[in-house]
C-alpha cells in the first residue's frame, strides 16, 4: 500500500514478521537505487513481497543496522538488504537473488 509522507515523498509500508515497521521510498523499490544483480530490476514485486513477509531476516555482521531480508522466489531467494535509520524506518541498500544465507545474527525466521 502507497501513502504520502510528511515531504510529499511516496512510501510503501510494510510490518515484517518479526514486527519492526519499514518506510520504504518507493523509488528504492523502483529501482533508482543501483541493486547488485540487474536481473532484479524486473521483480519490484517479488523484492516488495520479501520486505513485508521475509521467510528470514538476519542482522549484517558487519554493521548491527544492516538487516538481510530473504525470501523464496522458485529455486533461489530475494535477499534485501535493509538499512535502519531508526526503529521503524529504513531504505533499501541493494537486492539481489542468491542461493544461500549470508552468515550474521538471524533475528527472525518463519
Amino acid at each position: 500500500m502507497e501513502s504520502r509522507g510528511a515531504n510529499g515523498e511516496d512510501y510503501v509500508r510494510g510490518n515484517h514478521a518479526a514486527g519492526l515497521s519499514r518506510q520504504l521510498d518507493s523509488q528504492s523499490l523502483a529501482g533508482d537505487r543501483p541493486f547488485k544483480h540487474p536481473a532484479l530490476a524486473d521483480h519490484e514485486d517479488d523484492l516488495e513481497e520479501c520486505i513485508k513477509a521475509p521467510d528470514t531476516v538476519r542482522e549484517s555482521l558487519k554493521d548491527p543496522k544492516v538487516h538481510l531480508y530473504y525470501k523464496k522466489s522458485g529455486k533461489t531467494y530475494v535477499c534485501a538488504v535493509i538499512r535502519q535509520t531508526d526503529t521503524q524506518t529504513g531504505f533499501v541498500v541493494t537486492a539481489y537473488f542468491t542461493e544461500k544465507f549470508k552468515q550474521g545474527t538471524e533475528l527472525w525466521t518463519k
